[in-house]
């Protein structure tokens, strides 16, 4: 019986799924369902941005324009300095993970969750998902995964394959389909 499911979101297709995997599961179970973002310091990745614009909790227009004069494209209003800069894109990396958690806090209203709990984390993503899952006496952690290419997979390694090996509890994966 879980008690306890923590969900990993980032915005992306296969973390949405998870979400619906996971308010599944506190529905069947009435448990308590955590959710957690983890933004890794100055890394905002591409799939993160699209996820957050593809949601909703990010706008276009204003992630271009904090784009733009982080990068120092607008004339009179950029970010000269790389301490600035990397400021700036932690600040954009802390909204858009606030925003991803808050659109999946409203989504999980929908089940039966008994307590919906979320966390918003900084640092490698896999290493904070084990602690929040630790730290939280969690039962079952659900989290998406979109598929790669072998190369790319076995240079980079994937977050999915270091948690359900390292992880002290069960993890349910939902593999995104490779789309072509």
């Amino acid at each position: 019986m879980a008690e306890r499911v923590l969900v990993a979101v980032d915005g992306t297709k296969a973390s949405n799924m998870a979400l619906e995997i996971a308010c599944a599961l506190a529905d069947s179970y009435q448990a308590n369902l955590g959710l957690l973002c983890v933004i890794e310091p100055n890394m905002v990745s591409d799939d993160f941005i699209k996820g957050a614009l593809i949601e909703g909790v990010l706008q276009k227009p204003s992630y271009h324009n904090w784009y733009h004069s982080a990068m120092g494209y607008v004339t009179g209003s950029g970010i000269e300095e790389e301490a600035q800069r990397s400021d700036y894109v932690a600040q954009l990396s802390t909204y858009a993970a606030e925003n991803i958690v808050a659109a999946a806090e409203a989504y999980s209203k929908k089940s039966a969750a008994k307590v919906v709990k979320t966390f918003v984390r900084s640092g490698n993503v896999a290493d904070e998902i084990l602690f929040v899952a630790k730290e939280n006496g969690v039962d079952v952690i659900v989290m998406g995964h979109d598929q790669r290419g072998r190369l790319e997979a076995l240079i980079e390694g994937s977050v999915a394959d270091h948690v359900v090996r390292e992880a002290a509890c069960p993890c349910l994966v939902y593999c995104q389909p490779k789309q072509d």
